[in-house]
Parts: structure tokens; sequence; C-alpha cells
């Protein structure tokens, strides 16, 4: 009897663990890594919508497996090996994936629906805020993937520049018009009037090419992908467009979108007074480089390794962006940097190369590349049955812009140099990974329900002083400051009427310290 009554004893005070539930924990995490793609108007929505309990509770266990192993959300890139403008909003934590599982594992509650925030507002017209100084919009175009034996279409739309005189660019909004259907967009810019050629033999509006655009000499000038959150160049920087050249939209759309329409447009941005002090340019590295080991060329059923290098200008250089290239019978591509004194400089490595998610990553800072720097990329291409992609084994693959052939580069965006350039952030939400840090443990800070639609309670402890020196902060993705606040309690109520629907940055300030930072989500 004592050992029955020792035993209750110690069961009674164990604390109880607390359900994990759609409402408190897993939605939350969808709206802000999920919902880009899985909403009713999403590119998600064909395979899968996560708006609902419903639609999550029917699809828990595929989410699971997803989750668990790393296939969604989409993030190429290796996280381990550098960190990338945007990651945090397109991968998950262990503590994310952790809590999907755990919700599965209990029977995947609801909670109290009464409690859930509405669903975010995705941007229709834009993330960049003011008049742009241009428009330029593709013609209406139906998607009409006949002929491609069921593979998604890549589509080249041409635009002119319109430019008598050079301009200069520091910002550049890519629109989606049908977001259901539009995977990803590139952009370029063309002097050599050759895309034109190519759409003027095209019946349709623009024309079709999976591997690249068809055209050589083209510059990349920028990409869109689900979730992409536009920013201006810091100041005094800018991207030179060439009079008398025309832009090329290649965009992406899946297989199942034959029929569906699309208008997709683009803001541009211009410099005031068309005037910079520094102008960044865009170049692969192939163009400069010779695969060490080449040609580049996979014999039938087999693999191989190449490798490429080129030695930096004799001047400091300061990189914005990466962005690799290959097709389908590319598997894993890499890029670093070794500088004169022998340190390692880690761009982008991708381990599960997708041709079908690629795009342009942008450095959460400037990265500073020493002169005479030594850049190197190294890329396994799968020419056996081992890689489904593969489009034919048995063949020969060559080098070429077809998908059927193959493509070895790895584009830069770069500019001169100076001095501080590291401390330049390309990447607003980085400050999303200070997310719940509280940097003095004598403060606990909580801002909820989190999204929040009317109002968010903000409660902070640990301050013995609330006179004048207590303040909260909050900041748009763009580092605008919408709201400063004082402090005057431990508990508070916010108004967030007077803030448009999207995602903030809260900070707290106390005796001119931050003390913490995190997310704030408002709904419509």
């Amino acid at each position: 009897m004592k050992k029955l009554l020792l035993a209750l004893s110690i069961t009674a005070s164990l604390p109880l663990t607390a359900q994990t539930t759609w409402v408190n924990d897993v939605l939350p995490i969808f709206y802000n890594k999920c919902l880009s793609c899985h909403n009713t108007n999403g590119v998600g929505a064909n395979y899968l919508k996560l708006e609902t309990y419903t639609d999550a509770y029917n699809n828990r266990y595929s989410i699971g497996g997803y989750t668990m192993i790393g296939k969604m959300p989409p993030w190429p890139p290796d996280t381990t090996y550098s960190q990338l403008k945007g990651e945090s909003h397109r991968t998950l934590t262990s503590i994310e994936i952790q809590t999907i599982q755990d919700w599965i594992n209990q029977g995947g509650q609801s909670g109290d629906t009464t409690q859930q925030a509405p669903l975010p507002v995705f941007p229709t017209s834009g993330t960049l805020s003011g008049t742009p100084d241009l428009i330029i919009q593709i013609p209406p175009y139906t998607v009409d993937t006949n002929g491609l034996n069921g593979d998604d279409m890549y589509r080249c739309f041409v635009i002119p520049g319109g430019l008598i005189n050079p301009k200069f660019i520091k910002g550049i909004d890519i629109v989606p018009k049908n977001h259901q259907i539009v995977h990803h967009v590139l952009m370029y810019y063309d002097t050599t009037g050759q895309a034109a050629v190519l759409d003027q033999n095209d019946p349709d509006p623009g024309y079709t090419s999976s591997g690249g655009v068809g055209v050589n000499d083209i510059e990349l000038l920028g990409a869109w992908t689900p979730g992409t959150v536009s920013q201006f160049l810091p100041n005094g920087m800018g991207i030179r467009q060439a009079a008398n050249g025309d832009f090329i939209l290649q965009i992406h759309y899946p297989s199942w979108a034959h029929g569906l329409s699309d208008t997709t447009f683009v803001k541009i941005y211009y410099t005031p007074n068309n005037f910079v002090r520094r102008v960044y340019l865009a170049a692969p590295l192939e163009h400069f480089a010779s695969i060490t080991n080449g040609p580049l060329v996979i014999p039938p059923n087999s693999t191989a390794t190449f490798y490429e290098q080129y030695q930096a200008p004799v001047i400091d250089l300061s990189l914005l962006w990466v962005a690799p290239h290959m097709h389908l019978v590319g598997t894993k591509i890499k890029s670093w940097a070794v500088t004169p004194q022998n340190q390692t400089i880690p761009f982008i490595n991708i381990e599960n190369w997708d041709f079908r998610w690629q795009g342009f990553y942008s450095f959460q800072k400037l990265i500073k590349l020493p002169a005479n720097s030594m850049l190197y990329a190294e890329a396994l291409y799968d020419n056996t049955t081992n890689n489904p992609n593969a489009p034919n084994p048995n063949n020969w693959v060559l080098p070429g812009e077809a998908t059927d052939e193959e493509m070895m580069m790895v584009f830069f965006a770069f500019l001169a140099y100076f001095p501080g350039d590291e401390n330049i952030i390309l990447d607003s939400t980085l400050l999303l990974s200070q997310n719940n840090i509280v940097y003095d443990d004598g403060y606990a800070v909580k801002l909820y329900p989190n999204p929040a639609k009317d109002k968010v309670n903000v409660e902070i402890s640990g301050i013995d002083n609330f006179n004048g020196n207590t303040y909260i902060d909050i900041t748009d993705l763009l580092g605008k400051t919408v709201y400063r606040g004082e402090l005057y309690a431990e508990k508070s109520v916010l108004d967030c009427t007077r803030f448009n629907s999207g995602v903030y940055i809260y900070k707290f300030i106390h005796n001119n310290t931050t003390v913490n930072t995190g997310k704030l989500v408002v709904s419509d």
C-alpha cells in the first residue's frame, strides 16, 4: 500500500503535457511558412490547401512526412553551409517540425477555433511602396502545354525596355497576376535583339524555352518565388539598364495550368535624377572560367563531376547574390571562394538540385571578396536511371541551352567594395533570427495573439521603473518605422488597426538597450 501511495504521489506531482493544437501551435507555423503557396489562390493549391483545420487534418500524415524529411517548405540551399536571405520564411526549425509531429501524434486536435486569427492577406500589387517609374506587363496569355508531353512550361515574354538613354534601377517588384499558376519568374535584360526575334517567330505571345532563354549575353536582373519580399537596393546603388534593350520574363507554369490565363507585371523604380555612386553588375562564373576537367560531356549511363575556377580581379568586390544554374541531369552544385589569406568563403550548396525550384539567392549581408581571391564551383551530373529527371540515360549529354543538354553556371551580382559594405544588411528579415531571444535574462516578453487582427496584448516583466525609458518599436520589412510607443506598465494593449496587414518587426527598448525583438503578423 505504501508503494502504491508513493507512486500516486509521484504521478500527481508531474506536470501535465500541454495539448498541441491546430489553432495555438500549428496554424502560426503554416501562416508564416506555408500559406504563401498553399492558399486558395496560390501555386500550391492544386496539390494541397492549408487554410482550414479540415484541410490540414485530412492531410496531416503527408504534411508530417514531407516536413520531417525537409521536402516542404521547398528551400534547395543547404542552410548549414551558408545563410541566405529569406531562408527563415522558407525553412522549418527543428522545434516547428516537432510541433507538427506532436500535433499529429496527439490526434490532430483543433483547439478553440473561435480564437483563430483571420487568414493573412497576400499582396496582389507587389511589396515595394511608392509609385513606380515604369510598369511592364506580359500580354494576356493562356497557358498551352499541348505538345510538352506532360512537362511544365517555361514561357519567355519579351517586353521593350523603352529607353533612349541608359537609366539606373533601384528596385524591381515582380508581381504574378495569377498566383495559382505562376511557379516562379526569372527576369533578364537583352540588348542583342535575339529574344525579340524568337518572340516574333512564335504566333502566340512569347516563346517556350526550357533550359535557358535561348539568348547569349543577357543580364539576370531578378526573380520571384512564392513568399518573395522585394527590397530597394541600398542607397547609392543601382542596376544599369542600357538603352534599346528588352526585358525577358521567363515564367514557369506547371503542366496542370493548361487553359488558365496570366498577365504578370513588374514595377520598376529608377534612382532619383538617374544618379548612382555604385553600379552593380551580374555575370555567370561560366563566362569567365574554364571547366578544369571539361568539356561538359556526360556519357550514357554514367555520372560525372565537373570543376570550375576563376580568379577575381585585382580589386576588392562586394557580392550581393548568387544563382546556380543547371538542367535535368545535374543533381548537386556548390560554389565558394578562397582568399589570398587561404580563408574559405562559402556561397551556396545545393545537395538535391531541382530544375523546377531554381532561383537566385541574396546574401543576408554584402559579402566582401578580397582582390585576387579564387572562385570555385563543383557540380555533379547523374545520367543514369538513378536520376528520375534524366531525359534519356542511354544518350550522350552535351553542353547547350535545351533541357536534354546541360549547363554549369553560377551567376553573381557584384560591385566594387567600399569600407563597411560587409555591414550592409540585404535581408531585413535578418532580425527575425533573433525572434524570442531575450538579451537580459531579467526580462520576459510576450505578444499575443500573434498573428493579430484588431489588437495585440503586450507583456514585459522584470522592469522596475517604466518612467519614460521603455518603448516598443515596430518596423516594416523594409526597416521603416511604422510605430513607436512608450510602455507604462507590465501589461498593455496595442491597437493593430493602425497597421496594414502584413509582417512587421517589433523591438522592445529599455534604457536605450534592445532587450527583445521578434515578428508580429497582422491580418485583416
